[in-house]
């Protein structure tokens, strides 16, 4: 009986379990809002797609059609209005479920923070002074926040936004889309990384008005 005791008391004491160490594991555990945000921005890159469309078609029948000028651009613009509220609809629902689920990564990390400052001896707070340990739980903090809110929504929104302004670029003009972008790999060699965004952006910019003018008529041949 006094063995069992002096070897129970000679244990060492159980430390507590370390947070995880990437930030995936808590993006992970907020995934749904992720996948509800992404479904938001598709519905949202969706609905501005068809506006584009529905631009052009109603100009083209007001300078073109037979019909006269009030019936063939009222139908596209009653269809506009209808794809603009549900844009705006899909564009607030996005950022309500990216931001949030931002702002739940937060809130979980500063609690994990706080419950490991209590657990630490003070050996760490002569080392560590009380300016960076604040700035650790409100900068850094914040920053990560903005990261898993605003930052994961921008990487999809661009994804999306990239890949209906190729269904506009292509659906005008394969070949002239295939020139557009040969550059992009030129450019990457010569010009910083930071340069290539705007490059993009220019070419976005191009197949939008392209779409929304009816003046400019680009033959694929």
């Amino acid at each position: 009986m006094t063995n069992t005791s002096q070897q129970s008391s000679s244990a060492p004491a159980s430390q507590p379990a370390r947070p995880p160490s990437r930030l995936s594991h808590y993006l992970r555990a907020h995934l749904s809002k992720y996948l509800l945000g992404a479904l938001m921005l598709g519905t949202f890159q969706l609905a501005m797609n068809r506006i584009d469309w529905l631009s052009k078609q109603a100009i083209d029948g007001i300078f073109h059609s037979a019909e006269g000028v009030t019936a063939s651009a009222m139908r596209p613009a009653l269809w506009m209005l209808a794809l603009a509220v549900v844009a705006f609809i899909t564009r607030v629902a996005s950022r309500l479920f990216m931001f949030n689920a931002g702002r739940d990564v937060e809130y979980t990390l500063r609690a994990e923070l706080l419950a490991r400052l209590h657990q630490v001896g003070m050996a760490f707070y002569r080392t560590l002074s009380a300016g960076e340990i604040m700035s650790r739980a409100t900068n850094d903090l914040t920053q990560i926040r903005l990261l898993a809110g605003f930052g994961v929504m921008n990487v999809i929104n661009v994804l999306f936004a990239l890949g209906s302004a190729l269904q506009i670029m292509v659906s005008i003009s394969g070949r002239l889309t295939l020139v557009s972008l040969a550059t992009l790999p030129l450019l990457m060699v010569i010009f910083p990384a930071e340069a290539i965004w705007p490059a993009l952006s220019v070419i976005v910019t191009m197949a939008l008005l392209s779409v929304r003018s009816p003046g400019i008529t680009i033959d694929p041949a």
